[in-house]
């Protein structure tokens, strides 16, 4: 599972930091944080599953920028 947030066109590092308050009170076991051109992107990780453990977000390509929540039961 994780916590998901992003900015995308013009902001500053003080509207990141709010966000990342906002995110905090979820208490995720880990953040990853991406600045791209005109998106910064926030990644909070709660780790449930010995899956999540190895899960990386955002998962990021040449071409692709790719984030979810999302659970899939009955993986068998």
């Amino acid at each position: 599972m994780s916590i998901i947030g992003g900015i995308a066109g013009v902001f500053n590092y003080k509207q990141c930091e709010v966000l990342l308050e906002a995110m905090n009170q979820y208490e995720p076991d880990s953040f990853t944080m991406q600045q791209f051109e005109g998106i910064w992107l926030s990644c909070g990780m709660q780790h449930f599953t010995r899956e999540s453990l190895h899960e990386v977000l955002p998962f990021i390509t040449e071409q692709f920028i790719i984030t979810a929540d999302a659970v899939l039961d009955n993986r068998e």
